[in-house]
Protein backbone atom coordinates (compact mmCIF):
# COMPACT_ATOMS: atom_id res chain seq x y z
CA UNK A 1 0.00 0.00 0.00
CA UNK A 2 1.77 3.41 -1.02
CA UNK A 3 1.86 6.34 1.20
CA UNK A 4 2.64 9.72 0.83
CA UNK A 5 3.52 12.52 3.59
CA UNK A 6 4.48 16.30 2.59
CA UNK A 7 7.34 17.74 3.57
CA UNK A 8 6.45 21.07 2.99
CA UNK A 9 3.17 22.52 1.50
CA UNK A 10 1.09 25.56 0.71
CA UNK A 11 -2.32 25.96 -0.82
CA UNK A 12 -0.74 27.66 -3.03
CA UNK A 13 2.89 27.29 -3.42
CA UNK A 14 5.65 24.85 -3.66
CA UNK A 15 5.55 21.37 -2.22
CA UNK A 16 7.28 18.38 -1.75
CA UNK A 17 5.81 14.92 -0.88
CA UNK A 18 7.96 12.05 0.01
CA UNK A 19 6.81 8.47 -0.96
CA UNK A 20 7.30 5.43 0.19
CA UNK A 21 5.46 2.03 1.13
CA UNK A 22 4.61 0.93 4.86
CA UNK A 23 7.78 -0.56 6.65
CA UNK A 24 9.57 -0.26 3.58
CA UNK A 25 11.98 2.69 2.75
CA UNK A 26 11.41 5.22 1.45
CA UNK A 27 11.41 5.39 -2.14
CA UNK A 28 10.60 8.77 -4.22
CA UNK A 29 10.28 12.82 -3.71
CA UNK A 30 7.89 14.76 -6.22
CA UNK A 31 7.80 18.49 -5.95
CA UNK A 32 5.57 20.49 -7.68
CA UNK A 33 3.00 23.74 -7.58
CA UNK A 34 0.19 24.08 -6.00
CA UNK A 35 -2.68 26.45 -7.51
CA UNK A 36 -6.00 26.68 -5.24
CA UNK A 37 -5.03 23.51 -3.71
CA UNK A 38 -4.65 21.74 -7.09
CA UNK A 39 -1.31 20.69 -8.78
CA UNK A 40 -0.20 22.60 -11.76
CA UNK A 41 2.67 22.98 -13.92
CA UNK A 42 5.65 20.71 -13.70
CA UNK A 43 5.46 17.97 -11.86
CA UNK A 44 9.25 15.88 -10.73
CA UNK A 45 9.46 13.01 -9.13
CA UNK A 46 12.83 11.81 -7.70
CA UNK A 47 14.61 8.33 -6.74
CA UNK A 48 15.43 9.01 -2.97
CA UNK A 49 19.24 9.65 -2.59
CA UNK A 50 19.36 7.95 0.81
CA UNK A 51 22.50 8.56 3.13
CA UNK A 52 22.64 8.40 7.48
CA UNK A 53 24.94 11.31 9.02
CA UNK A 54 25.55 11.73 12.67
CA UNK A 55 22.93 9.10 13.17
CA UNK A 56 20.02 9.90 11.16
CA UNK A 57 18.84 8.98 7.83
CA UNK A 58 18.74 12.21 5.50
CA UNK A 59 16.66 11.60 2.28
CA UNK A 60 17.63 14.35 -0.69
CA UNK A 61 16.32 14.12 -4.22
CA UNK A 62 18.29 11.78 -6.32
CA UNK A 63 18.46 10.90 -9.96
CA UNK A 64 14.94 12.08 -11.86
CA UNK A 65 12.32 9.47 -12.52
CA UNK A 66 9.11 11.32 -13.94
CA UNK A 67 8.66 14.34 -15.02
CA UNK A 68 4.66 15.64 -15.64
CA UNK A 69 2.72 18.86 -16.78
CA UNK A 70 -0.44 19.65 -14.62
CA UNK A 71 -3.33 22.18 -15.22
CA UNK A 72 -5.80 22.29 -12.33
CA UNK A 73 -5.11 18.49 -11.17
CA UNK A 74 -5.33 16.80 -14.97
CA UNK A 75 -2.34 15.46 -16.24
CA UNK A 76 -1.94 18.21 -19.05
CA UNK A 77 1.22 17.87 -21.84
CA UNK A 78 4.48 16.52 -21.55
CA UNK A 79 5.16 13.02 -19.55
CA UNK A 80 8.71 11.43 -19.39
CA UNK A 81 9.20 8.47 -17.41
CA UNK A 82 13.56 7.52 -16.71
CA UNK A 83 15.06 4.40 -15.88
CA UNK A 84 17.42 4.71 -12.81
CA UNK A 85 19.92 4.90 -15.24
CA UNK A 86 19.19 8.11 -16.26
CA UNK A 87 17.64 7.09 -19.60
CA UNK A 88 14.57 8.19 -21.11
CA UNK A 89 11.91 5.09 -20.43
CA UNK A 90 8.51 6.35 -21.88
CA UNK A 91 7.89 10.11 -23.84
CA UNK A 92 4.47 11.26 -24.21
CA UNK A 93 2.09 13.90 -24.06
CA UNK A 94 -1.71 14.04 -22.03
CA UNK A 95 -4.97 16.30 -22.78
CA UNK A 96 -6.95 17.37 -20.45
CA UNK A 97 -10.18 16.21 -20.92
CA UNK A 98 -13.67 16.89 -19.06
CA UNK A 99 -15.95 13.68 -19.65
CA UNK A 100 -17.68 11.07 -17.57
CA UNK A 101 -17.43 7.76 -18.81
CA UNK A 102 -20.17 5.58 -18.38
CA UNK A 103 -19.05 1.63 -18.65
CA UNK A 104 -22.24 -1.60 -18.26
CA UNK A 105 -20.25 -4.65 -17.28
CA UNK A 106 -23.32 -7.75 -17.96
CA UNK A 107 -22.39 -10.74 -14.79
CA UNK A 108 -24.13 -13.51 -13.99
CA UNK A 109 -24.74 -13.82 -10.34
CA UNK A 110 -23.95 -16.69 -8.45
CA UNK A 111 -26.90 -17.08 -6.06
CA UNK A 112 -29.29 -16.35 -8.56
CA UNK A 113 -27.67 -17.55 -11.97
CA UNK A 114 -29.43 -14.95 -13.64
CA UNK A 115 -27.85 -12.32 -16.11
CA UNK A 116 -27.17 -8.93 -14.48
CA UNK A 117 -26.13 -5.14 -15.75
CA UNK A 118 -23.70 -2.98 -13.53
CA UNK A 119 -23.32 0.27 -14.56
CA UNK A 120 -19.57 1.82 -13.31
CA UNK A 121 -18.80 5.23 -13.70
CA UNK A 122 -15.78 6.88 -13.92
CA UNK A 123 -14.04 10.54 -14.48
CA UNK A 124 -11.48 10.60 -16.73
CA UNK A 125 -9.84 13.95 -16.26
CA UNK A 126 -6.65 13.58 -18.93
CA UNK A 127 -5.91 10.97 -21.79
CA UNK A 128 -3.16 10.00 -23.72
CA UNK A 129 -2.93 11.44 -27.11
CA UNK A 130 -0.38 11.74 -30.18
CA UNK A 131 2.80 9.16 -30.58
CA UNK A 132 4.10 7.65 -27.06
CA UNK A 133 7.51 6.20 -27.47
CA UNK A 134 9.12 3.27 -25.46
CA UNK A 135 13.17 2.90 -25.04
CA UNK A 136 15.07 0.30 -23.61
CA UNK A 137 18.16 1.03 -21.37
CA UNK A 138 20.42 1.25 -24.00
CA UNK A 139 18.31 4.74 -25.22
CA UNK A 140 16.91 2.02 -28.64
CA UNK A 141 13.59 3.00 -29.08
CA UNK A 142 11.53 -0.51 -29.12
CA UNK A 143 7.74 0.70 -29.70
CA UNK A 144 5.68 3.52 -30.65
CA UNK A 145 1.73 3.71 -30.11
CA UNK A 146 -0.33 6.36 -31.42
CA UNK A 147 -3.24 7.47 -29.39
CA UNK A 148 -6.06 9.40 -30.87
CA UNK A 149 -6.26 13.64 -30.23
Amino acid sequence: MEFSYLDSMDINGRSRIIRGQKDLPVTMISEGYYLNGEKSGSWKTYWIDRYVDSNRTIHRKGILNEFIEYDQNSMNGIYVSYYKSGGIRLLGHYKKIDSLSVDTIRFIDQVSELEKDTIIRSNFSSKMVGNWYEFNKSGSLIKTIKFSD
